[in-house]
C-alpha cells in the first residue's frame, strides 16, 4: 500500500519538486491509486505477484540471453579464457557493459504503474480528465526512466563504444604508417563521441519535465526529446559508416596494394579481416537513405500537422546496423584464428612433403648411379679404381644436395656405360674426381637458391600479418 506522501499532487509541488523526489514518486493523483486498488481482485494482486517473479529471473537470466553471449563464449573457448590479450578484454567489457544494460532494462518491467492525469475529449467536443496508471512507454515513469534510459542507454553505449575500437586495433597491428592511422583515430574519436552525446542527452530530460503542473504526461517534451535522439542516431550511422570507409581505405593503401586480382571477393571476406569489416560500412550506406528521409517525414509531419502518433520508429533498422559491426568482431576473430591453424598446418604439411620427397628421389637416383658403377666395374677394372675415388668424394656433397645434383651424377656414370666400347683414357678417367666436384658445387648452389624462394613462395597471394590473434 502507498500513503498519499508518495504523490505529487498540488501545483506547487509539481513546480518544486527535485528530479531524486520524483523518482520515488508512485504518481500525480493519489485518488487514482486508491480506485485502482479497489477495482483489484485477489487473482489480480497474485498474478502481479507472479509477474514480479518472472521479470526478476528474466532480469537475471539476461547475459545468457544477449545477443552475443554465444559468440562471446566461442571465442574465449578459442583464446583458452587468456584475458591479457586486447582483444580479450575488448570483447569481455563489451559483454559486461552491455549485459547490464539489458538487466535494467528488464527491471524497468517491476514499475508497470503510475497513477497520474489525462485529457480525454467526449464525443460532444467536452475535454474531461481522468485516470491512468498503466506505463506503455519508460517515460511515464520517473523511475523507470532513469534505470532503463538513463542508466540503462549509458551501460548500452558504453559498452559499444569499447567495441568500436577493434577495427582501430586491427588497423594499427597490420598498418605501419602514422599519418594514415591519425585518420582512422580521428573518425574513431567522432564515432564514439556522437555516442557519447547521445548518453548526454537523455539526461538533459530530467524526471521533474516529464509532467506538467497539472501532473498530466508532457507529451511535447518527450517529442522534442526524441527528435534530438533521432538526429543523433543518423549523426552515429554517417559517422559509423565514414569509420568503417576509412579503415578500409588506409588498410587498402598499406597492404592490398599487393596482388589479389586472382580473389574474388568471398575469398577476401574469408581471409582478410578488413574486407569483413567493410561489410559494415556497406550495411550502413544502405540504410542511411531510409533511416535519412524518415527523421526528415517526422519533422515535416510534426511541425506543420502538429501529429504526435504517427509511428516513425525504425528502431529495430537502427538496431541491426548498429550491430553488425559487432557481429564481424566475432567472425573476425574466428576466422583470423582458423587461418593461423590453417597456416600452421600448411607449413607442417611442405616442410615433410619436400623432406620425403628429397629422400625418395636421393634413394633411386643413388641406386642408379650404384648399378651404373658396377657394370662400369665389371667392364673396365683398372679405370673403376680411379671412378671409385671420384665417387668418394661426391658423396660428401650428395648428403647436403637435392635432387638436382643427384641427376647430374647419374648421367655421368650413364654416359660412361654408353661409351665403354671405346679405349679406355686413363686421364681422362682420373680427372673425373675434379669434374664431379665441381658438378656438385654448382648444385649445391643451386639447391639453396630454389629451397629460398620456395619459402618465400610459400605463402603466395596472402600477405603475412602481424599476429594480432596472438596479442
Amino acid at each position: 500500500m502507498y500513503s498519499q506522501n508518495q504523490f505529487i499532487e498540488d501545483e506547487l509541488a509539481r513546480n518544486t519538486s527535485s528530479s531524486f523526489k520524483w523518482y520515488f514518486s508512485k504518481g500525480t493523483n493519489y485518488t487514482c491509486y486508491k480506485n485502482y486498488e479497489q477495482t483489484l481482485s485477489d487473482e489480480g494482486r497474485i498474478s502481479n505477484v507472479v509477474d514480479k517473479i518472472r521479470i526478476i529471473v528474466y532480469a537475471v537470466s539476461c547475459p545468457i540471453q544477449f545477443l552475443f553471449f554465444y559468440w562471446t563464449l566461442i571465442v574465449f573457448f578459442l583464446h583458452r579464457f587468456n584475458f591479457r590479450k586486447p582483444v580479450m578484454k575488448l570483447i569481455l567489457f563489451h559483454f559486461i557493459f552491455r549485459c547490464i544494460g539489458d538487466i535494467l532494462d528488464k527491471s524497468g518491467s517491476l514499475l508497470p504503474h503510475y497513477f497520474a492525469n489525462k485529457y480525454v475529449t467526449k464525443p460532444d467536443g467536452t475535454v474531461i480528465m481522468e485516470c491512468e496508471n498503466d506505463v506503455a512507454n519508460p517515460e511515464r515513469h520517473p523511475l523507470k526512466w532513469l534505470i532503463t534510459r538513463q542508466l540503462g542507454c549509458t551501460f548500452w553505449f558504453v559498452g559499444e563504444i569499447v567495441a568500436d575500437w577493434y577495427p582501430l586495433l586491427r588497423t594499427r597491428a597490420v598498418a605501419r604508417e602514422k599519418k594514415s592511422i591519425r585518420w582512422v583515430y580521428l573518425t574513431c574519436i567522432i564515432f564514439n563521441l556522437s555516442k557519447a552525446a547521445l548518453i548526454i542527452l537523455h539526461y538533459t530530460l530530467p524526471a521533474s519535465q516529464l509532467y506538467d503542473k497539472e501532473g498530466i504526461y508532457n507529451q511535447d517534451k518527450v517529442d522534442i526529446f526524441y527528435f534530438k535522439y533521432w538526429v543523433i542516431q543518423l549523426i552515429i550511422i554517417y559517422a559509423s559508416a565514414i569509420y568503417e570507409i576509412v579503415v578500409y581505405l588506409v588498410l587498402k593503401k598499406c597492404i592490398f596494394e599487393r596482388n589479389y586480382s586472382e580473389f574474388g571477393f568471398l575469398k577476401k571476406f574469408r581471409s582478410i579481416s578488413e574486407y569483413r569489416m567493410l561489410l559494415a560500412a556497406i550495411i550502413s550506406i544502405i540504410f542511411l537513405p531510409i533511416v535519412s528521409i524518415t527523421i526528415i517525414v517526422k519533422f515535416y509531419y510534426y511541425y506543420t500537422n502538429h501529429y504526435h502518433n504517427i509511428d516513425f520508429n525504425f528502431n529495430e533498422t537502427r538496431i541491426l546496423i548498429a550491430n553488425v559491426p559487432y557481429y564481424m568482431i566475432f567472425i573476425d576473430q574466428i576466422m583470423l584464428l582458423q587461418s593461423k591453424k590453417e597456416s600452421k598446418n600448411d607449413t607442417t604439411s611442405y616442410n615433410n612433403t619436400t623432406t620425403y620427397n628429397n629422400t625418395t628421389n636421393f634413394n633411386t637416383t643413388n641406386n642408379n648411379t650404384i648399378n651404373d658403377m658396377n657394370f662400369y666395374k665389371k667392364s673396365n677394372p683398372y679405370n673403376y679404381k680411379s671412378a671409385n675415388n671420384s665417387m668418394d668424394t661426391s658423396r660428401k656433397y650428395q648428403n647436403i644436395t637435392n635432387e638436382a645434383s643427384i641427376n647430374e651424377s647419374g648421367n655421368y656414370f650413364r654416359s660412361l656405360k654408353n661409351s665403354i666400347s671405346q679405349p679406355a683414357n686413363t686421364s681422362y678417367v682420373h680427372n673425373v674426381a675434379s669434374i664431379n666436384n665441381d658438378i656438385n658445387m654448382n648444385s649445391y648452389k643451386y639447391n639453396n637458391n630454389l629451397l629460398t624462394g620456395a619459402r618465400k613462395n610459400e605463402y603466395n597471394g596472402i600477405p603475412k600479418e602481424r599476429n594480432f590473434y596472438s596479442q
